[in-house]
């Protein structure tokens, strides 16, 4: 048996262990569990675990944490975080606070990572309406989303440039790599959907397929392989990483211009950075 076949078994062991808990049964009707991670995103791999959050209000939220101290299960007082077998993966438990705050829109990654779920138990839906009305609220704030990344972006590219000239390497991975990211989030920005956690940036990336944009985001990460031999006092067209970057800024400023045609801050970003 593979391992995600067997991951898909264990959902299953694992959602029904949690279900007749010696303390989380008392709670099963006011308790919502979900499947978070790679497997309830359709793309675990041999390295994936499950990822299971249960969340409940904040009076039951001190209970079972109460309960589980008393139990001898846990030692802490600020929540749940628990292995499930061999750390086939594990649990953990949040209020229905702490989830609206990693759905709203500023918390971008954290929208993603617990929007793209599998929902297992879920009395009277709050979760499902949890996530509807955050998929709502990031399109109302993707306007501004989309400029506070562009600005990210333009700030990075533009510190790039001194570390390039010195041949100070150190500083210009940092500020290449700073600058790539925030143009992945941006093109995901500009796909309509939020962006993940930097370890599955440049996957989800991928997945948006062979667009001019994407093309450009790969030809910029090819680049970095330069860094480590780059001289010092060239003309900044001269570092592949810098002409790269500025080619894929290009793009994403005429993708940009679509969307926001008489904006000032595309062209005059120094002035709101």
């Amino acid at each position: 048996m593979d391992h995600v076949t067997e991951l898909g078994q264990l959902v299953t062991t694992y959602s029904e262990a949690l279900h007749h808990h010696s303390v989380l049964h008392r709670y099963w009707s006011a308790l919502t569990l979900v499947l978070k991670g790679s497997y309830a995103r359709g793309d675990a791999d041999q390295y994936s675990d499950l990822d299971f959050v249960l969340v409940t209000d904040a009076v039951n939220f001190s209970a079972i944490v109460a309960d589980y101290r008393a139990a001898g299960l846990s030692h802490r007082k600020d929540g749940l975080f628990l292995p499930l077998g061999d750390w086939d993966g594990h649990y953990n438990l949040m209020t229905f606070e702490q989830l609206q705050a990693a759905l709203t829109p500023a918390a971008t990654a954290s929208l993603w990572e617990y929007s793209y779920v599998k929902i297992l138990h879920d009395p009277n839906q709050p979760y499902a309406r949890a996530k509807t009305q955050a998929m709502t609220d990031f399109h109302r704030a993707l306007p501004n989303l989309l400029q506070q990344e562009y600005l990210t972006m333009r700030l990075q590219l533009d510190w790039l440039r001194q570390p390039l000239r010195r041949a100070d390497r150190r500083a210009a991975v940092l500020y290449a790599t700073s600058f790539w990211r925030a143009a992945c989030r941006l093109i995901l920005l500009l796909h309509e959907t939020p962006f993940p956690p930097d370890k599955w940036l440049f996957r989800y990336l991928r997945k948006l397929g062979a667009t001019p944009l994407i093309t450009a985001a790969m030809a910029y990460n090819e680049t970095f392989s330069t860094l480590p031999t780059m001289p010092a006092d060239l003309e900044l067209a001269d570092y592949p990483v810098y002409a790269a970057g500025l080619a894929l800024t290009e793009q994403l400023i005429t993708a940009l211009q679509q969307r926001f045609p008489e904006a000032e801050w595309l062209d005059q970003w120094y002035l709101y950075a």
